[in-house]
């Protein structure tokens, strides 16, 4: 493999951890389509971010530069984060005057390194996203597993902010154990502990992966990680990635992510690049960001997949890629990386 596609794989194996944490521990509001949700923070984060610019997400891409005209929000702005300063939500409200009948949410995404994006979803012509497939009879986890996957989140929040300020990346790896494992110590025991207990249940968490609720098919679907078990992982995330909630979507492509490396034949990737190319084309910046990785990350990691991807979905990776509204890694970054191996150029 080129030097290039090296450099995808590893920085595919920090960014996107990285990234999913740190959206769904400490944004205001879901970067979704939850237009009219509150724009405070969840988490209380007291520091100095950088914020690099505006991120827009939009169904209507030649209207990228006038949303993101409304954020006076010059880039390398460096403002608190939390702030008592009303210009964040003022920011957001502007765009909601200027654009009425479209759903507007507004969202920070942070980084190593304590800085940002600004994220600017809007939304014109709203769309039901995703399918239910859930099973009414579906159990519910068991309380103590429930609670170990708060847990996670709590300790890669912790970990992530800690890491930042040391100034040094969180690292992941699967383990001999064919678990999600990390190289931080509070992790790391985390892993060795939960792969013990979710083997002890792997059929309820399975079965609780089908739940009604989305909060236990989500928290489920995180316990994948360490059930040991690596061909029912990509199973439920596959099948996670067109659920109509974007926390079990976010979770599931993230599922699918960590195990990328361990998919079979082309019977398992050709669905896998129809759910991601329809992931991709959401109007939401935490499906986009997920899409666009994962589909990076099977184009470098089974190069087999690249016809299927260009001919499922080739036109909408360059729109990502080329079209203006993403000026992030996550998905302009992303995009334009897997629209140059989509052509060959590495």
């Amino acid at each position: 493999m080129g030097r290039i596609a090296q450099r995808f794989r590893q920085d595919i194996s920090v960014l996107i951890p990285a990234i999913l944490a740190i959206v769904a521990a400490m944004q205001w509001a879901a970067a979704s389509n939850d237009a009219g949700k509150s724009d405070s923070v969840s988490e209380p984060l007291s520091q100095r971010v950088e914020w690099l610019g505006v991120e827009v997400v939009t169904d209507r891409p030649k209207l990228a530069a006038d949303i993101r005209s409304k954020i006076l929000l010059s880039p390398h702005t460096t403002l608190d984060f939390p702030s008592e300063d009303v210009g964040y939500k003022q920011w957001c409200d502007s765009v909601r005057a200027t654009y009425p009948t479209a759903l507007t949410s507004c969202s920070p995404v942070l980084m190593d390194g304590a800085k940002g994006y600004y994220i600017v979803q809007v939304e014109f012509t709203p769309k039901r996203v995703g399918k239910k497939t859930c099973n009414a009879s579906a159990p519910r986890l068991p309380q103590s597993l429930r609670a170990l996957s708060d847990q996670h989140m709590e300790l890669l929040q912790a970990s992530l902010m800690e890491n930042a300020h040391a100034g040094s990346p969180l690292r992941e790896f699967i383990n001999d154990q064919g678990v999600l494992d990390y190289t931080t110590p509070a992790l790391h025991e985390f892993s060795h502990s939960t792969h013990e207990e979710v083997r002890a249940h792997l059929r309820e968490v399975i079965a609780s992966t089908n739940s009604c609720d989305a909060t236990e098919r989500t928290a489920a679907i995180r316990l994948m990680n360490w059930s040991g078990d690596i061909a029912s992982s990509l199973r439920v995330g596959s099948k996670g990635i067109l659920d109509e909630d974007g926390g079990v979507r976010n979770e599931s492509t993230r599922l699918v992510g960590v195990f990328m490396g361990h998919l079979g034949n082309s019977a398992s990737i050709d669905p896998l690049v129809h759910a991601l190319c329809t992931q991709l084309a959401y109007t939401s910046f935490t499906d986009r960001n997920k899409a666009a990785n994962a589909l990076l990350a099977l184009a470098d990691q089974h190069p087999s997949s690249r016809n299927a991807i260009r001919n499922t979905c080739g036109p909408l990776v360059r729109q990502r890629a080329f079209d203006g509204e993403s000026i992030s890694p996550q998905i302009r970054g992303a995009a334009t990386n897997l629209w140059s191996l989509l052509e060959g150029r590495h």
